[in-house]
């Protein structure tokens, strides 16, 4: 944690990137996208993790090593809803076509695994309505890790598409060309239904990606962290004070405080910079009883009763399951929190 919010000195540069008519969604399905569409649009067919993992995530392949930092990147999508007037049985999707179609964006690492599969860890970061009709951007703002890549999911798509595929291709054969009937199988099936049928998705026929985007600098999580102006010897004790307070969720002292700066100054010893000195006592903290337990300060020692800070920090894990807020925190520095 502590690399992570302290790790970039150097602002990133920020770049831009397009993508467009080179979309290879994988293995299920770039026999039927290469003979239909010549890869030309990503699609995205049914919600995500479903048991044949054919059509829930639509990664870009040409961005699959991810962004080169971390921060805010602004993704635009060039799309639209197709075919939520299909003709075919409704039972065939189990999905609610009287809702507009709604496009998601969830992180993806080929470092965890192939990026059109499901992924340990896929927090959604975003969602727009996608509209019928002529494509239209679409602008999504979203924080990703260096490494990670945007993929496109479809949160109320269909629940499995192979099956929708095999039962349109079998249900509706009648419907098909004469000259290009459908033989069997699915891979047969996906081309058939794609090239002749009307197979609800959402269609991107576009994607730019720009970032990171840092407003200012160093961000804001560092000038949480280390307050105004740069790190140097002669801060260390005062930004280990505000660290450990936020850490302890309470007053420090310098019995708090002194143990942490002992870690930095033998890491400087050790020939350590600054920085890196430093946030070996940050970690340090956080290795700390008073950031891991919800244990009695001393505070609350004195008259056997729970001091506002021990208050707060129950409070607000009780009720949002994090730290205490400002506002919380503010009331409980003044002694109000305990207040009739």
């Amino acid at each position: 944690l502590v690399e992570k919010a302290m790790g970039m000195v150097e602002r990133p540069a920020e770049q831009s990137w397009h993508f467009a008519g080179k979309f290879d969604q994988g293995q299920e399905l770039r026999y039927s996208h290469g003979k239909v569409y010549q890869f030309r649009y990503l699609c995205v067919y049914e919600v995500p993790n479903t048991v044949n993992h054919e059509g829930g995530y639509a990664a870009i392949d040409e961005f699959r090593e991810g962004v080169p930092a971390d921060g805010w990147y602004e993704i635009k999508v060039l799309a639209h809803a197709m075919n939520r007037d299909t003709p075919y049985d409704p039972a065939i999707f189990r999905m609610d076509f009287s809702e507009p179609f709604r496009l998601g964006i969830v992180t993806g690492d080929q470092s965890a695994g192939v990026l059109h599969h499901p992924q340990p860890i896929e927090p959604q970061l975003a969602e727009v309505t996608v509209e019928d009709g002529d494509p239209k951007w679409y602008t999504m703002k979203v924080w990703l890790n260096r490494g990670q890549t945007p993929r496109f999911i479809f949160p109320n798509g269909m629940a499995n598409c192979r099956n929708a595929f095999s039962r349109i291709a079998t249900q509706y054969k009648d419907q098909w060309p004469k000259d290009d009937p459908y033989t069997g199988g699915i891979v047969e099936a996906r081309r058939v239904v794609l090239q002749h049928g009307k197979m609800p998705h959402i269609r991107i026929h576009e994607v730019d990606v720009r970032g990171p985007i840092y407003e200012s600098w160093p961000p804001e999580n560092q000038r949480v962290l280390l307050g105004e102006g740069a790190v140097s010897d002669d801060r260390v004790r005062e930004i280990l004070f505000r660290f450990a307070s936020m850490a302890y969720r309470r007053p420090v002292t310098d019995a708090d405080v002194d143990p942490l700066l002992k870690v930095v100054q033998t890491r400087r010893e050790a020939g350590r910079d600054i920085r890196g000195a430093l946030m070996d006592g940050m970690k340090a903290a956080l290795c700390s009883p008073a950031f891991l337990y919800l244990s009695e300060s001393p505070e609350s020692k004195k008259d056997g009763y729970l001091g506002p800070h021990d208050l707060a920090s129950r409070l607000s894990y009780f009720v949002w399951g994090t730290m205490p807020d400002a506002e919380l925190r503010a009331v409980a520095d003044d002694g109000s929190l305990k207040k009739p």
